[in-house]
């Protein structure tokens, strides 16, 4: 038995009816028919093609999951990020607004202000990772009732931050945030 190759199947011919082509010669009319006749012969059982089948739709299947599990874990942290950020920058806002109110309301001494902040402080902000400025300074001739005075607090947000805080060296986050609230000393 001669075979022939074929981009999808091997066909099987006998050599006497073998027209060079992988197909039998064409009978006689009369003869059972006109067109030639094909014979498939099979590398491989029908139920393992359909288990090869699915053997690879699980592999793509796999693939294309882990690739949509990156894209959301990525989008996740940096939603959870974003928010921790927040938080922090929203919470000190609030602090200078705090200090800067007690600062217009009792102008006498920075650590009076100082302390106030620090009790007014929660447990989310850290009060060491702070650097407040209070202006104009104790003693200063233009701390008096009319004057604004303000409070200016720097942070260090990198110990906020658990991503990366570049993207390709695109700065995505800042690594200090700064905010200061003035008021007018009563």
């Amino acid at each position: 038995m001669f075979t022939k190759e074929s981009p999808m199947r091997r066909w099987r011919t006998t050599p006497h009816e073998n027209d060079g082509m992988g197909c039998r010669r064409p009978r006689q009319r009369g003869q059972g028919g006109d067109r030639p006749v094909r014979h498939p012969m099979p590398t491989i059982f029908e139920g393992e093609k359909t288990m090869l089948r699915r053997f690879q739709q699980r592999g793509a299947t796999l693939v294309e999951f882990a690739l949509v599990l990156t894209l959301l874990l990525v989008l996740s942290l940096t939603m959870i990020q974003y928010g921790v950020i927040m938080n922090a920058t929203v919470t000190l806002s609030h602090l200078s607004r705090e200090g800067a109110r007690y600062a217009a309301v009792h102008p006498a001494t920075d650590s009076a202000i100082l302390s106030y902040i620090q009790t007014a402080t929660p447990g989310l902000v850290k009060f060491s990772d702070m650097t407040i400025t209070i202006t104009p300074t104790q003693g200063s001739a233009t701390r008096v009732s009319g004057n604004p005075i303000t409070v200016t607090i720097t942070y260090n947000m990198q110990k906020k931050l658990f991503l990366p805080s570049t993207f390709f060296g695109i700065p995505i986050f800042s690594p200090t945030y700064t905010t200061k609230a003035t008021m007018v000393i009563e």
